[in-house]
């Protein structure tokens, strides 16, 4: 009767961003009705799953609010389309990146 501590470490950085990419990317994009609409660059995404102590959780939240501020931007200025990178980011969508993940800009 000896208890045994398993340790179970949680998705590597190459499943994280295969799962952002295959799986919560398309899920967003059907759910707001943005199929090739909005596009997310592999940078961003590598980016959201770089951070220290990610969880697919996190990277799907921060995902969404990607979405939902990209639909926001493309309706107040009326465009089809939206590329968003690490670069343009905090301009296309008022979130900027930090090594805490997406944080909202001031002012929004």
């Amino acid at each position: 009767d000896r208890v045994h501590i398993i340790h179970v470490e949680g998705y590597t950085f190459e499943e994280q961003f295969k799962i952002a990419k295959d799986y919560i990317l398309p899920k967003y994009a059907k759910q707001y009705n943005m199929i090739d609409m909005i596009n997310v660059s592999d940078d961003l995404i590598e980016k959201l799953c770089s951070r220290r102590r990610t969880g697919v959780r996190d990277i799907e939240r921060a995902i969404r609010d990607i979405y939902k501020k990209s639909a926001y931007t493309m309706l107040v200025e009326h465009i089809n389309t939206i590329s968003i990178n690490v670069d343009n980011c905090e301009k296309l969508i008022n979130f900027t990146y930090s090594p805490k993940g997406l944080q909202k800009a001031p002012g929004f």
